[in-house]
């Protein structure tokens, strides 16, 4: 399949994802999808299942020394995949609401992370949940947002969800932790 800077490369996704699954913290994700004009967070349990089908895999920018990145697909056959295995929906606000707020808000001058952190702070104030301490936290130390206990990693459509260098950093840390 074609993506902007050229074609997704399955098995670089694959082993990217398969190394992300033995370091992060959790596997339990909540992605933000639009659906039928709404703004929708799909929580989705045992998320590696499903990564490899609404992922796609593509050379970053050279600017960033062009590394191999995973990032979510934007489209509704993606989002479709994920509600069909999501455990919990919850509908937050329309699509205008929300791009309304975000831009009451500042938009990205005034949000680091732009809209997926607009995304994890209206999902942590919808459902009551919390965010780490530590804003600066990796995601092999705890989720995005902690719910009722457990934790949750948040991903926007669009979003990347990680690079080569960056989960084989996290790997390298994980055998260097185990030695």
């Amino acid at each position: 399949m074609k993506t902007r800077t050229g074609y997704d490369n399955v098995e670089m996704k694959q082993f990217i994802l398969d190394r992300l699954a033995q370091v992060e913290y959790t596997d339990t994700y909540v992605f933000a999808i639009r659906h039928q004009g709404m703004i929708k967070a799909a929580k989705v349990e045992h998320a590696m299942d499903i990564l490899p089908l609404v992922t796609y895999c593509e050379k970053q920018a050279s600017s960033h020394g062009a590394p191999w990145g995973v990032r979510m697909w934007n489209s509704s056959a993606a989002f479709e995949i994920i509600l069909s295995y999501a455990s919990e929906v919850w509908t937050l606000c329309s699509v205008d609401e929300f791009e309304a707020s975000y831009q009451t808000a500042g938009g990205k001058k005034a949000i680091p992370g732009y809209r997926g952190e607009w995304f994890e702070r209206m999902f942590v104030e919808y459902v009551g949940g919390t965010r780490p301490e530590s804003r600066t936290a990796k995601c092999t130390e705890c989720g995005d947002v902690i719910l009722n206990g457990e934790h949750l990693q948040l991903k926007l459509w669009n979003a990347t969800v990680t690079t080569e260098p960056q989960v084989n950093r996290f790997y390298a840390q994980k055998l260097r932790a185990e030695a």
